[in-house]
């Protein structure tokens, strides 16, 4: 069953401040290759954090997460990074046997599908977020599994344009307007609340043909492989078929094409990334070691700002 939230943050607020998960003991299993918002989170609700290491091939060292302590743990989270399908069942038979909750995370792939079954249905509980690979929504938020009376204040994003009018009109005061804006200005604030996604965003997705837009990534994965093949540039995930809705095409970094790659990017239009954006915060140096592994072609149309580093 869907849920919808304003995002993938908000979602897991709920589980775990509202659902049957909330009185669980706070600890959880994390990939070594992750965003700093999603390792914020879990420290904001104070959460044990352990990370087990994402191999070069962005799929789970096995070896060590089974040398991994979990007697300690409730949680398990692992990712379909960038929409493309892990191997579930290997994470559902390790969890099974060290008696630990999934949670299935295809922020990066919403609607792609996996022997017929959109990802996300697969485990204990998952999440998705269609903000991310739909161009033009407010906000998008998907939680998937049984959760029963899921009773949401809804997120209402013009409100900033109300009150932006009201403060040139210097009413009312100041003090107040900071308290009603307070959750719209600031986009963390706003993923520590449990919010409905707005009725612009819920309209498009329930509006969205997603087959279609599925067809046209597929042909502009095509169209750019092509390119980068020619030149010999290393893409990862070649097989990429129509039932995915991956967020980026995935390269293997080398300095053997560096300088090609973003003359490349020039000719053809398209941004060089890399994911996720630089952690400001010095304690999680040690994450995300295979970053610099590699670049990032935005298939969705989406993107907002991150830049090759």
């Amino acid at each position: 069953m869907k849920h919808y939230f304003i995002n993938s943050r908000s979602a897991l607020n709920y589980v775990f401040e509202k659902s049957k998960y909330k009185d669980l003991p706070k600890s959880i299993l994390l990939p070594d290759y992750i965003c700093e918002e999603v390792i914020d989170f879990f420290q904001k609700k104070f959460f044990k954090i352990s990370f087990y290491k994402v191999k070069k091939n962005l799929e789970p060292d096995l070896i060590n997460l089974k040398k991994k302590q979990t007697d300690n743990f409730t949680f398990i989270l692992f990712i379909h990074f960038f929409g493309y399908p892990q191997n579930i069942k290997k994470f559902k038979n390790f969890s099974k046997k060290r008696n630990l909750i999934l949670i299935e995370d295809n922020a990066h792939g919403y609607g792609g599908l996996y022997n017929g079954k959109e990802l996300g249905n697969f485990c204990d509980f998952g999440i998705s977020s269609p903000h991310k690979t739909i161009k033009g929504l407010y906000s998008g938020g998907v939680l998937y599994g049984r959760f029963k009376n899921v009773n949401l204040d809804k997120y209402h994003p013009n409100t900033l344009n109300k009150f932006k009018k009201l403060i040139k009109m210097k009413f009312p005061s100041i003090l107040i307007i900071k308290k009603v804006l307070k959750p719209y200005i600031n986009i963390q604030a706003r993923s520590y609340k449990s919010l409905k996604i707005d009725d612009f965003s819920f309209d498009k997705l329930k509006k969205l043909n997603i087959n279609k837009l599925k067809l046209i990534k597929k042909s502009y994965f095509q169209s750019l492989s092509k390119i980068l093949e020619k030149n010999k540039i290393n893409i990862i995930h070649k097989n990429y078929n129509a039932k995915l809705n991956p967020w980026f095409l995935i390269i293997k970094r080398s300095k053997k094409y560096e300088k090609k790659l973003q003359n490349l990017s020039k000719k053809n239009n398209f941004h060089l990334i890399t994911w996720p954006a630089k952690f400001k915060k010095k304690r999680y140096k040690k994450i995300n070691s295979i970053k610099k592994e590699f670049y990032f072609i935005d298939l969705s149309f989406t993107y907002d700002g991150y830049k090759a580093n």
